[in-house]
């Protein structure tokens, strides 16, 4: 989500730290710019696409 815009539906594997699927892209233009950067419209688990993705989300988690 992007404050009220849904931008992707995915799946987090907590246990490794990272994305392991991505279902659907509703709305790419509210994505980081690193994210669109690396999105290919026909096939959204390119592995850079869900690498870039999970690092993204690493830096944004509140530390311990």
């Amino acid at each position: 989500m992007n404050k009220n815009t849904l931008v992707l539906e995915v799946e987090y594997d907590l246990a490794n730290g990272v994305f392991s699927e991505i279902y659907k892209v509703y709305n790419i233009d509210y994505a980081p710019y690193i994210l669109k950067s690396f999105y290919i419209e026909n096939d959204v688990n390119d592995i850079s696409f869900r690498t870039n993705l999970s690092e993204w989300f690493k830096g944004r988690s509140i530390p311990r």
